[in-house]
């Protein structure tokens, strides 16, 4: 069987995303979970951005259970690698260049683990292999394949993540920008339905570690100059559906600066959110439900014993809880949005399906208060704060369970319990 870059349709196909010409409609997207965009740290040339995302697009990342090799032609390379007027090292030396990059550094992160108040951080490599074959055409390919590491980063996202259009990232010429980009549309998408306008603030040493650069640009008004307003002009130029509406630095009327806040807004009337949901009134089948982690099951549950008819709450509901603070506490969330709205409204006098029903009209089309916001986030964190200081293993289940299937978790969790009974 041919390899889909083999194929007239697949060369042509590639052609087109590589060059721009593809009708945007139909142009795939990359799929990443919100725990890459917000604290993935990995400093790529837009070049190489755009590499990796035109392979991440290629995932199923719904339904696709594990990595498998694709196969890019080097013609198709050339044409991702050669953009523009920017510098050109010849094809042989961009693209070793460009698998000497992408194998040598790894993707570094934070993690949940605090040591003296401060999260650790980890790191693994993005990439298993990049190896060229000659095909059976007498054409040069190089196979490429994702490292088993990165799953929960890439596949079977059915929530928490965030869609970058193919197109978008082909027009930016600036890898600090592409990597900015992310984490603004996920944190956009994240907020849209909360307010117009969102802030991303760092420290200055966060976002060099966000764009894979700590320890560099040390002096504030280089790294002013050559990262930060090179980010904001790339992004306000060149993408059409995020502007950064303005950038401030703190402490205001004191020096050094410690700080960097960027506002941004939706352009030209905001991005919609690419999805790939089946109808949304259709019952999830016994797969579907099989594939929610244990919290995403005990959400599911708290709202379909309120009312909420099962395929609203598995196409609608679900996919709205967003954000890496929220993974694993699904059943938080919901549980802490009921209690909002049960004190917004006059349920008492309501059956049940008119509660159900007022509840998901109130959900899906109410923008959220600051302050309602504000009172969501502060109960999950003190109750986050609660069991991680009176019940430390069942912390540690919560964060381990996020990552898993209910039916998965069980079983681990099982076989845990047998380990511990036989020592």
């Amino acid at each position: 069987m041919k390899n889909f870059t083999q194929c007239p349709v697949g060369t042509m196909y590639i052609r087109q995303i590589m060059e721009n010409t593809l009708d945007k409609r139909n142009l795939p997207v990359a799929n990443l979970s919100n725990q890459l965009a917000f604290n993935l740290s990995w400093n790529l040339s837009f070049r190489e951005w755009n590499v990796v995302l035109y392979l991440i697009s290629k995932l199923d990342s719904k339904n696709q259970a594990s990595f498998e090799e694709q196969v890019v032609s080097v013609k198709q390379l050339e044409s991702a690698l050669k953009l523009e007027k920017k510098k050109w090292g010849g094809l042989y030396n961009e693209i070793d260049k460009l698998r000497k990059s992408l194998l040598s550094k790894p993707i570094d992160f934070y993690t949940d683990v605090m040591i003296a108040g401060k999260p650790l951080r980890g790191g693994m490599n993005f990439f298993e292999m990049i190896v060229p074959e000659r095909g059976t055409d007498g054409s040069v390919y190089i196979r490429f394949k994702f490292t088993q590491s990165v799953k929960p980063l890439l596949l079977e996202l059915h929530s928490h993540f965030v869609s970058i259009p193919q197109h978008q990232t082909k027009l930016i010429k600036n890898g600090h920008a592409i990597r900015f980009l992310i984490a603004a549309k996920a944190k956009r998408d994240l907020m849209r339905n909360h307010e117009s306008v969102s802030s991303l603030k760092y420290t200055l040493d966060d976002f060099r570690n966000l764009l894979g650069i700590p320890g560099k640009y040390p002096d504030f008004r280089n790294f002013r100059r050559s990262v930060i307003h090179k980010i904001e002009k790339e992004i306000n130029e060149r993408c059409d559906f995020l502007e950064i509406i303005k950038v401030t630095f703190y402490p205001l009327r004191s020096k050094p600066k410690t700080t960097v806040e960027f506002l941004v807004t939706d352009k030209n009337g905001g991005a919609k959110q690419l999805t790939f949901l089946p109808n949304e009134d259709t019952d999830p089948s016994e797969k579907d439900l099989a594939s929610l982690s244990r919290s995403g099951l005990y959400a599911y549950q708290i709202l379909t014993e309120f009312g909420v008819s099962a395929g609203i709450v598995y196409h609608q509901i679900l996919p709205k809880i967003k954000g890496s603070e929220f993974s694993g506490f699904e059943d938080w969330y919901i549980t802490q949005i009921l209690n909002i709205f049960k004190s917004k409204t006059n349920i008492k006098k309501t059956n049940q399906k008119g509660r159900a029903g007022a509840f998901v009209k109130w959900f899906l089309n109410t923008s959220f208060a600051d302050d309602q916001f504000s009172e969501l986030m502060e109960s999950i964190h003190a109750r986050k704060k609660k069991l991680q200081r009176e019940d430390p293993e069942a912390w540690e289940n919560r964060l381990i369970a996020r990552d898993m299937t209910a039916d998965a978790f069980a079983k681990y969790y099982k076989n845990l319990k047998k380990g511990q009974d036989k020592g």
